[in-house]
């Protein structure tokens, strides 16, 4: 019985180290659940004419929350330029995820008094040195996030994640000609 202990054993690790290898790649959210105020977040807003830039209100806030106690927030009340977007970014450089991968982007949205274009989430990957997408995915133009509404989770996925993408970028997007307040919290990253 002692003679098959040993065997026994080296062939168990040697399967635990095998499953190891062939574990799903994990790609963590800094701060998806909103609690740690922007930590990980940034606020960003492009526009094309500079001179008339929309005020957006932004930040970390204890208004609304779908979990625990924060959220993040943009607010226009005003839209001065038909051009001028916001957004929270989180860059996750080196997002070890293998190619042919699904990517799901889940967020959970609160909206009140959104009207005009209203909001959206994304996905976007890049190459170093290159600025240019190699995919930008979006619910914009297939799923309608405005009005008021409750928490709500909505998602976005990349069905087959392409090879040697070096950074994946996660936006939360305050389209253009858009007013109203809307929250964001629990954003997770899913990834078979």
């Amino acid at each position: 019985m002692k003679q098959y202990i040993l065997p026994l054993f080296l062939t168990s690790i040697l399967m635990v180290s095998c499953n190891k290898d062939k574990a799903e790649p994990s790609v963590s959210v800094i701060n998806g659940d909103i609690e740690k105020k922007m930590e990980g977040w940034e606020f960003g807003s492009e526009v094309s004419d500079t001179a008339t830039p929309n005020d957006f209100a932004m930040g970390f806030t204890a208004e609304a929350s779908s979990s625990p106690q924060y959220s993040l927030k943009i607010t226009c009340s005003d839209v001065k330029n038909p051009t001028s977007f916001g957004y929270f970014v989180q860059k996750l450089p080196n997002a070890n995820i293998a190619k042919g991968a699904k990517v799901t982007l889940k967020v959970k949205i609160k909206t009140r008094e959104v009207l005009g274009n209203g909001i959206s989430i994304g996905l976007r990957g890049n190459r170093n040195g290159d600025n240019s997408p190699v995919f930008f995915k979006t619910t914009e133009g297939s799923i309608t996030i405005k009005g008021t509404n409750e928490f709500t989770e909505y998602e976005t996925v990349i069905n087959s994640y392409p090879a040697q993408i070096d950074n994946l970028f996660i936006f939360l997007v305050y389209l253009p000609e858009t007013t109203g307040t809307v929250y964001f919290d629990d954003v997770q990253l899913s990834i078979k």
